[in-house]
C-alpha cells in the first residue's frame, strides 16, 4: 500500500536532497583532486576572467574564446578579485552543476507529472554521466550553460502547462531568458523555444504589459552585450575563430567515425586540456560501449512508447513532447552543422543544455521496461547498470587525476 501523501512526498524529497549531496561531493573530489588546467579549455577560460578582473574588459578581436558570452565569466571575475584562487572558480562550477541537477529533476516533475520517481530518476541519470560531473568540476562556461538551459526548459514545460501564463511566471521567464543569452550560444536555441511557447500560450489580442514582463528583464541582463558586439565588431556575435589554424571537418568518413568515437567518449568520461578525449583502458572501453548500446536502446523505447501512446495523451502533453522532440532534434543538427562547416567538436557536452529531455524519457521508458522484467531480471539488471556506471566512474576519476590510461 502507499504510504500517505505527505510522506511519500517526503521521501522522494529526501530522495533529491541525497542524489544532489552525493554528486557534490563527487564534483568537490573531482575540483580538488585534477591537476591545475587540465580540464578541456581550462586555461583559455580562466584568461578570459582574468582579463575582466585584472584590466576591467571584454575580449578583442584576437582573443581566444571571445566568442562566449561573458556572464561565466563576469562572475568568475569577482571571485578572482575577491581573491579566490582555481579551486575556488572550479567550486563556483561545482555549486552550478548541482543547480543543473536539481533543475533537471524540477523540468521532469513538469514533463511528467504526478510521479516523482521519474523526476529523482533523471536527476540520479543526469549526474551518473561522468562528463556531467568532470564538466561541473572544471573551470568552464559549459556548465552555466547547461543550468541556464534546464531553468530555460523548466520555463517552457510551464508555459505550456498553463492555460495563460501570469506575469510572475513571465517575469521568471524573462530572467531565464536574459541568463540563457549571456550564458552560451547553445542556450540561444532554448530561449528561442521560449519564445515560442510564451508566443503560443498567450491569450488573443496579446496585451503589450504580457510582453513588456518577459522581454524587458531579457533585455536588460543580455541585450547590451549584443550592442557592445556591434558597436566593436560590427556583428551581433564576435567573430567565430578555431583554437588551431589547421581543423578537420566533418566531410569525410573517417572524421564522421573519429566525430562518433569522440561523441561517446566524451559522454564517458573526462577529456584533455584541449578538449580531445583521454585514453581509456580496453575494458573500460568495451563497458562505454555497452553503457551507450544501453542508452541507445532506452530512448528508443522511449520513441516507441510515446508513438503507442500518443492518441492517449491529452492536447498539452502532445505539445510539450512536440516542443521538447524539436528542442532536440535542432540541437543535435546545430551540433552537427557547426562540425560541417566551422570545426569538428564532437563533445557531447554541448548537448547538455538540453539533457533534462532524454534524461526524463530514459527514466520514463526504464519504468516501463521495468515492467515488462520479472522481478528478478529486473533486480539483476538494475545492479548490472549501477556497477557498471559505478566502475566506468571511478575510472573516469582516475584517468583525470593521473591523464594516463
Amino acid at each position: 500500500m502507499r504510504p500517505h501523501g505527505g510522506v511519500y512526498k517526503r521521501r522522494w524529497m529526501l530522495a533529491a536532497v541525497v542524489t544532489v549531496t552525493v554528486f557534490a561531493a563527487v564534483a568537490v573530489t573531482y575540483a580538488l583532486l585534477v591537476p591545475p588546467l587540465q580540464n578541456a579549455d581550462e586555461m583559455y577560460h580562466l584568461h578570459y576572467a582574468q582579463l575582466i578582473a585584472n584590466h576591467a574588459q571584454l575580449p578583442g578581436a584576437l582573443f581566444t574564446e571571445k566568442q562566449q558570452p561573458p556572464l561565466y565569466y563576469l562572475i568568475a571575475a569577482l571571485i578572482i578579485k575577491a581573491g579566490g584562487s582555481l579551486t575556488a572558480l572550479r567550486l563556483m562550477s561545482v555549486a552550478l552543476g548541482v543547480t543543473t541537477v536539481a533543475l533537471v529533476m524540477a523540468v521532469a516533475r513538469e514533463l511528467v507529472p504526478g510521479r516523482p520517481a521519474i523526476a529523482v530518476g533523471a536527476g540520479i541519470v543526469t549526474a551518473s554521466f561522468p562528463i556531467t560531473v568532470a564538466v561541473s568540476a572544471s573551470f568552464s562556461d559549459d556548465v552555466l550553460a547547461w543550468a541556464a538551459g534546464a531553468a530555460l526548459l523548466w520555463c517552457i514545460a510551464r508555459v505550456l502547462r498553463s492555460r495563460s501564463p501570469s506575469r510572475k511566471l513571465l517575469l521568471v521567464c524573462g530572467i531565464a531568458a536574459g541568463i540563457g543569452l549571456l550564458s552560451k550560444e547553445t542556450d540561444w536555441l532554448l530561449v528561442l523555444a521560449l519564445a515560442v511557447a510564451i508566443g503560443m500560450r498567450l491569450t488573443v489580442p496579446i496585451r503589450p504589459a504580457d510582453l513588456a514582463v518577459a522581454a524587458l528583464p531579457a533585455i536588460a541582463i543580455g541585450g547590451w552585450w549584443f550592442v557592445r558586439n556591434v558597436l566593436t565588431f560590427h556583428a551581433v556575435v564576435p567573430p567565430l575563430q578555431p583554437l588551431t589554424t589547421t581543423h578537420p571537418y566533418l566531410r569525410s568518413f573517417g572524421e564522421l567515425k573519429v566525430f562518433a568515437s569522440g561523441a561517446v567518449r566524451s559522454l564517458f568520461g573526462p577529456e584533455r586540456a584541449d578538449g580531445g578525449p583521454l585514453v581509456r583502458s580496453f575494458p573500460i572501453q568495451v563497458l562505454i560501449g555497452v553503457l551507450f548500446a544501453m542508452v541507445v536502446f532506452v530512448l528508443a523505447v522511449a520513441a516507441w512508447q510515446a508513438s503507442r501512446r500518443w492518441s492517449g495523451w491529452n492536447r498539452t502533453s502532445r505539445l510539450v513532447a512536440v516542443i521538447a522532440a524539436a528542442v532536440c532534434a535542432f540541437l543535435v543538427a546545430e551540433w552537427i552543422l557547426n562540425s560541417v562547416l566551422f570545426d569538428l567538436q564532437p563533445q557531447s557536452r554541448y548537448l547538455f543544455v538540453a539533457v533534462a529531455l532524454p534524461a526524463t524519457a530514459m527514466v520514463w521508458a526504464g519504468s516501463i521496461i521495468a515492467r515488462w522484467l520479472a522481478c528478478r531480471a529486473r533486480f539483476v539488471v538494475g545492479t548490472a547498470v549501477i556497477v557498471v556506471t559505478t566502475l566506468i566512474g571511478i575510472d573516469s576519476l582516475r584517468v583525470a587525476v593521473l591523464r594516463t590510461p
